[in-house]
């Protein structure tokens, strides 16, 4: 089987300079000012105090939960979504180191690093939390006629690594390989075929048929800590309605499950709900949780992605993970560095097919924002974040990503997990014309 070889990503630690009389400072490179004036919607209010709902007495719809003499309903909560693998320059520039040059008398040298410039991978690769994001192999799977290949196990072998996904709806499959090299790659569903590059280095594999996807794995993995008591109820609503709406637009033999997460210490560190395809059971449940406990900043995520993954995802079936959190997972626990456990589980994600979609809350930091973007990235999934314009809850970290639309958080999560599982790409509706 021929090789296929990938080059070595190189890191930018480059110097602009820009001559101009007098004094002037150039740019050196991307400046990512978290959100910037990337949100195309409207900033909203700072919610600090955590809104409540403007009518109380609202019935709502399948979404709403019950907080005492409160009724919440859905399509409230406001979100914006990234995907890093359709900019994965984007993403690999979080890393780079850049140098502004500034004019003057004695003329000075400014070094700035990246937002995600202290993960690095190193050679122990903990830094990086166990996950190397920087080698990407695209793989493109379709039959002979180029319908893609839904589903289709890609393998990628050499460098003495070996390592395993799933093509998604749209044929796509992405593997990270720690460095970059001679590798081969296969794809297929009962029999591998061996995969080919074309001049311009994009792989693909052409099997015999395509397949589509016709089950749906749906898990929630929701952190229930004090610290998401601003928001909790109100994603109760938002996620119940999700679920009915998915039931609803998507021709699907859908299985739900949760997992629900505190940390050690608490009354629970986690519990969980199995995959069934009683949906009106589990939604039910999931009303049923509060927000308690959690002293220190980091939760019990690791364990909680250990329960995700013990599930009963179904074979062949669409899966799609989506952690609901505001804070990263333990780096040490009973004096062992728990980082590239972590990264372990995620790849064994990758490798089962499990796309991670996260929803990140107020509060969640820079390391939560690259432990998240990185699951998804290495999964195929999507980042998901909650933002101030609803006015509803604590204060939102903006990411640093590109222009994105602002939505409503159910819309938004409906249409990311139809695209996921169909591949038909749906346009995201700004939150301020949503009539959904």
């Amino acid at each position: 089987m021929k090789k296929l070889h990938f080059g070595t990503l190189a890191l930018a630690f480059a110097l602009f300079g820009t001559a101009l009389s007098g004094c002037a400072a150039a740019d050196g490179g991307r400046n990512f000012i978290p959100g910037g004036e990337a949100a195309t919607g409207e900033a909203g209010v700072d919610g600090g105090g955590g809104a409540m709902p403007s009518d109380p007495g609202d019935t709502g719809d399948a979404g709403d939960v019950s907080d005492g003499a409160q009724t919440v309903p859905a399509g409230q909560l406001t979100a914006g979504a990234w995907d890093d693998n359709a900019d994965y320059s984007f993403f690999k520039g979080l890393f780079e180191t850049s140098v502004t040059i500034a004019c003057g008398e004695q003329g000075s040298e400014e070094a700035e690093p990246g937002l995600f410039a202290a993960y690095l991978p190193g050679e122990d690769r903990k830094n990086a939390w166990g996950m190397s994001v920087l080698n990407r192999v695209e793989v493109t799977v379709t039959d002979g006629e180029g319908n893609p290949a839904a589903g289709a196990k890609v393998v990628l072998e050499g460098e003495g690594e070996s390592l395993a996904a799933f093509s998604g709806a749209d044929g796509k499959a992405y593997l990270f390989p720690q460095t970059a090299g001679e590798y081969t790659v296969s794809a297929g569903y009962d029999a591998l075929v061996p995969a080919a590059a074309d001049e311009g280095g994009r792989v693909a594999a052409t099997l015999s048929e395509a397949r589509s996807y016709t089950k749906l794995d749906l898990c929630f993995m929701v952190d229930t800590t004090g610290s998401m008591g601003d928001e909790l109820i109100y994603l109760q609503a938002e996620l119940g309605d999700v679920i009915s709406r998915a039931e609803a637009e998507l021709d699907a033999d859908i299985s739900l499950a949760f997992v629900f997460y505190r940390d050690e210490g608490d009354e629970y560190v986690v519990r969980s709900s199995d995959f069934t395809a009683d949906i009106p059971a589990q939604r039910a449940i999931l009303a049923g949780q509060n927000a308690e406990g959690g002293g220190d900043y980091p939760e019990a995520v690791h364990e909680a992605l250990v329960e995700a993954l013990g599930l009963s995802w179904r074979e062949g079936a669409k899966k799609i993970l989506i952690p609901v959190l505001d804070a990263p997972p333990h780096a040490a626990l009973s004096g062992q560095d728990m980082r590239a456990v972590y990264g372990a589980k995620v790849y064994e994600a990758a490798e089962r097919g499990i796309s991670v979609m996260p929803v990140a809350a107020s509060g969640a930091d820079t390391l939560t924002q690259y432990l998240m973007r990185s699951a998804a990235l290495l999964t195929g999934g999507r980042y998901v974040f909650l933002t101030d314009d609803s006015g509803i809850g604590l204060s939102h970290e903006k990411p640093a990503v590109g222009e994105f639309t602002v939505e409503y958080l159910n819309s938004c999560l409906v249409r990311l997990i139809g695209e996921l599982y169909d591949g038909v790409p749906r346009p995201a509706v700004d939150w301020r014309n949503d009539a959904a």
